[in-house]
């Protein structure tokens, strides 16, 4: 088995920005073990100094986090052009404190100006970007003041990178979703402008709200809306939550191939899963034959089955889960960036219903044990529970049951996941293999 690492630690400024300065040095992002493989070639290449794989993956959160050696970091301050790392913090952070003054004076601020904004800008090709965004935000936010969130969403998040966009995308999303007890009207206003919509709102899925408030919102974003991707990525999730509240889905639309080749890969999965609702078990059997045939052209394939497995999970086809974790088990759970944590309870949580079809009932006992909800993302956190106790039930002593199908119950009422229901959860078909 697999150790799935689920905890990337924050840290401090200088060495967050030596990684960002060695992935620069070395001319692309590091978003998997063979980027970081290539990376460490380089680095013994250009310094002739040697640095450990088992080092680099630490440093770059593919395992459990240790602080890095003076040595280490002095290795990859000389790969960025400097002496030392002592050189390189001296050269390199020492701006902090002013912008840290800076972005505090703008909060007396009733309006932000072009000077402003542009001082953002600059920012955002430092990973204190995120911090000094957020700390803004959430002043705004709680001032209600409109017109100055909507000229801090000037300050474009394109040019860092995809993980540090998801970041403040969630933090962004979770403060909205606090004032959804106010009405919807403030998020409904902020939704008009582009940037904040296509940026920062759709990079947040609320699977807690998926079947309510976050609903609602959404159905507002296809009335404004005119993007073709943005509208598929709205209809998805529409529909989803619509199987979610064991509701008949909508129609999506027909995708010419360029059209579906746009999407990002956890929309693709999304919408491909979508062909096996209402199906019988031989159309869908046919219709996955064709969702796997479609996974060999990408690259990312934990993003690709993030949303099919959950679908898979409620349709009982253990086998389908197994033929995909047969296939593309070391892709699927490779961790990329942050958010790969949450979905990797999900895929556990797979695992152990393989093991339980299998009749092995006490290994499925030690995935599920594996499933860690305190890394999930908050927007995702009673979403995956209920999938959890779904499964843990059937693994459950008999004197916990109860506890279990009471919470399960609950969670379900609460958040209107009408798909997960009592006798779902009773009857839950396991297939074990012919003796």
């Amino acid at each position: 088995m697999t150790y799935i690492h689920l905890y990337l630690p924050e840290v401090e400024l200088g060495y967050k920005t030596l990684l960002q300065k060695v992935q620069i040095q070395f001319g692309e992002r590091i978003t998997d073990v063979k980027g970081l493989k290539l990376l460490r070639e380089d680095i013994i290449n250009q310094t002739e100094k040697e640095i450990s794989y088992s080092t680099l993956r630490r440093l770059f959160g593919f395992l459990p986090y240790r602080e890095p050696s003076i040595n280490t970091l002095n290795i990859l301050s000389i790969y960025t052009g400097y002496k030392n790392y002592t050189q390189f913090r001296r050269k390199e952070v020492p701006g902090s404190w002013v912008n840290f003054l800076k972005v505090n004076r703008l909060k007396s601020k009733e309006t932000l100006d072009d000077d402003d904004i542009q001082f953002l800008c600059e920012l955002n090709t430092s990973f204190s970007f995120s911090h000094y965004f957020l700390d803004l935000f959430h002043y705004y936010l709680f001032q209600r003041n409109i017109k100055v969130l909507n000229q801090l969403f000037q300050a474009k998040i394109l040019n860092i990178e995809w993980s540090e966009q998801l970041r403040i995308s969630v933090a962004v999303g979770m403060a909205i979703r606090d004032t959804y007890k106010d009405g919807l009207h403030l998020t409904k206003q902020l939704l008009e402008n582009d940037i904040f919509r296509r940026e920062y709102f759709y990079n947040f899925i609320d699977y807690d709200n998926i079947t309510r408030d976050y609903a609602q919102l959404l159905e507002y974003c296809l009335i404004i809306e005119k993007e073709s991707i943005h509208r598929i990525f709205i209809q998805t999730m529409l529909v989803y939550g619509q199987f979610l509240n064991n509701k008949k889905p909508s129609s999506l639309p027909n995708l010419l191939e360029d059209e579906y080749q746009a999407l990002f890969p956890v929309v693709k999965g999304r919408y491909l899963a979508y062909s096996l609702f209402n199906t019988s078990r031989e159309e869908q059997d046919d219709m996955y034959d064709s969702i796997l045939e479609a996974a060999i052209e990408e690259e990312n394939k934990a993003l690709f089955f993030y949303e099919i497995i959950p679908v898979l999970i409620l349709l009982q086809r253990i086998d389908l889960i197994e033929k995909t974790f047969q296939l593309h088990y070391e892709d699927i759970f490779e961790i990329s960036f942050f958010s790969a944590y949450t979905q990797q309870n999900i895929f556990q949580i797979g695992l152990a219903l393989i093991s339980l079809k299998h009749g092995k009932k006490q290994q499925a006992k030690r995935e599920l044990a594996l499933v860690d909800l305190e890394v999930v993302m908050d927007s995702y956190l009673h979403y995956i529970e209920v999938f959890y106790l779904l499964i843990y039930y059937q693994v459950a002593p008999k004197n916990q049951q109860t506890t279990i199908k009471d919470k399960y119950l609950q969670l379900v009422k609460q958040f209107k996941l009408g798909i997960f229901t009592e006798k779902l959860l009773l009857n839950y078909q396991i297939e074990l293999p012919d003796s």
